[in-house]
């Protein structure tokens, strides 16, 4: 704001109304007057730059209120089509609803299928390299498949659950490279893998993020746990049995494994320690002989060739062939000392 006013100071004299100014002989005095005409001046651009966003703000607001305006003029006048648009939005939210992947984690495809195969307690490793064979044949025909990879026991058994598992990662072609999804070929697989005698086979499509430590032959799985062996054992069974009732649960599986056959020995360690055999002697022949005990690998080329200690097959499944082993005796007795 300017002061149309004359200032005399010690023969110094500045016009504030026309700008005009002769000369000061105290500086202090005409910077003090500066900045109040400078604020002055300041105050009158904010001014002008507020009412200028206001301006734009209220156009803008105005554009949107007279859009809105007009597309409700258009749905009043069109009052069937608007509700018919309405129904037809709702009915595609319900089918997407339906469609679209729900869970904790959604199902993706991600070019491959877990298969974990199960034979029957006690089945011998020849016969479960013979039914794992034409488990993985039965897939190589598939259009869809690229490679797999099978697994027979050592470490994998241990890691599913017991010797008589096995586990099959199968490779898809790229999504782009097929129709079907991973799902789809899953069912498509799945009745004719049920066509293998002998063994159970379980597929499930890998999920992204693998919540647990436990390694399953299914996507979900139940624990159980009791101080009392034998009233945990009944109530598996007993859940086991119910949950195969239900319609709509299939790949039903338990862990219990107690059925398999099984011969009790009973060491009599004052006269195994007389002939010189200790009780981890014994226990590690049993296990060379019925156990899959690895004892050496075999490396060619590009492959490599695990190398199993056993029983040949007809001694496995004869429990009078007990008798037949020996055991090394440690020094001084030596020699091999018969199991009876």
């Amino acid at each position: 704001m300017q002061l149309p006013t004359r200032l005399f100071l010690n023969g110094a004299s500045r016009d504030a109304a026309s700008g005009r100014r002769t000369t000061l002989i105290n500086p202090s005095t005409e910077l003090a007057f500066v900045e109040v005409d400078a604020a002055g001046n300041a105050d009158a651009d904010a001014a002008h730059g507020s009412n200028r966003f206001y301006a734009t703000t209220e156009r803008a607001f105005q554009a949107m209120l007279h859009g809105y305006e007009r597309t409700l003029q258009v749905v009043l006048r069109h009052r069937g089509a608007t509700m018919a648009s309405a129904a037809v939005v709702l009915a595609l939210t319900i089918v997407l609803f339906i469609l679209v992947p729900k869970g904790f984690i959604p199902d993706q495809d991600t070019n491959q299928i877990q298969i974990t195969t199960e034979a029957a307690q006690g089945t011998a490793y020849d016969k479960l390299v013979e039914y794992q064979g034409q488990v993985a044949d039965i897939i190589r025909q598939d259009p869809n498949v690229v490679g797999l990879v099978s697994t027979i026991g050592g470490n994998a058994a241990n890691t599913l659950g017991g010797p008589n598992l096995g586990q099959i990662v199968v490779t898809l072609k790229p999504r782009s490279d097929r129709r079907q999804l991973v799902g789809d070929i899953i069912e498509n697989l799945r009745p004719q893998l049920d066509g293998v005698a002998g063994m159970q086979v379980f597929m499930q499509n890998p999920p992204t993020i693998r919540i647990g430590g436990q390694v399953s032959k299914s996507l979900y799985q139940y624990s159980m746990q009791s101080p009392d062996k034998g009233q945990l054992y009944a109530a598996a069974r007993q859940l086991h049995k119910r949950l195969a009732d239900i319609p709509g649960i299939q790949d039903l599986t338990s862990d219990l494994e107690i059925t398999s056959p099984q011969i009790n020995v009973e060491i009599d360690r004052d006269k195994a320690a007389a002939l010189g055999v200790t009780a981890s002697q014994v226990e590690n022949a049993f296990y060379d002989a019925y156990g899959p005990r690895w004892v050496s690998t075999i490396y060619a080329a590009v492959n490599e060739y695990k190398v199993l200690l056993e029983l040949a097959p007809q001694f496995q499944n004869d429990p009078s062939a007990l008798s037949l082993l020996y055991f090394k005796a440690t020094p001084p007795q030596g020699g091999g000392v018969a199991l009876k």
